[in-house]
């Protein structure tokens, strides 16, 4: 097992960075996070980091489609099918 990876506070450092005025915030907090945690790890937070955001948007999108059951009971299908259909495990 590997060990736990360190918090990085991207999005936090690019927020930042946009109120310094820099040119382009993302690729300058990306390049401080490389020399900071290597390219290596780096890479793994940046992938982890999408890996949780796309969890959380597909959580909100079912949360969303189970909140109108108008929607629901025209489609004809179920939880579980949306489930399915976008890829998440039971």
């Amino acid at each position: 097992m590997s060990k736990p990876l360190p918090h990085m506070g991207f999005a936090k450092l690019v927020g930042k960075l946009k109120n310094k005025h820099v040119q382009n915030p993302a690729a300058l907090a990306a390049y401080i996070g490389r020399k900071k945690y290597g390219a290596k790890t780096f890479q793994e937070m940046s992938a982890h980091g999408r890996q949780v955001a796309s969890a959380k948007r597909k959580a909100d999108y079912i949360k969303n489609e189970n909140s109108n059951p108008k929607h629901e009971a025209s489609e004809g299908k179920t939880v579980v099918a949306k489930e399915k259909k976008m890829g998440i495990p039971h």
